[in-house]
């Protein structure tokens, strides 16, 4: 039997900057050569990715105002292995 898993080890109380987290289940992706892939999501493979966006891209960072230093809300972006299929190659399946 497998232990429950779940995604709630990968938020924390919050972050520095003023952001927002979900999980978004993508339809399509780029792969690591940036090259577009078709995600598979069916009833039985349901594939979700954590997201954390800036409310305010380049804005300050409300928790850091009072600490005297120069804060910016930059994007975050990761790399995650989903099952995906290749357009191009679709029907070799």
């Amino acid at each position: 039997s497998h232990d429950a898993w779940s995604w709630a080890s990968y938020f924390h109380e919050g972050s520095l900057c003023d952001a927002e987290t979900g999980f978004l289940r993508p339809e399509t992706a780029k792969d690591s050569s940036g090259k577009w892939n078709i995600i598979v999501q069916t009833d039985t493979i349901r594939q979700r990715v954590p997201i954390e966006m800036c409310r305010k891209t380049n804005s300050s960072c409300k928790k850091m105002l009072n600490c005297g230093l120069k804060s910016q809300c930059l994007q975050k972006y990761n790399y995650h292995l989903l099952m995906s299929l290749n357009p191009s190659q679709k029907h070799d399946c």
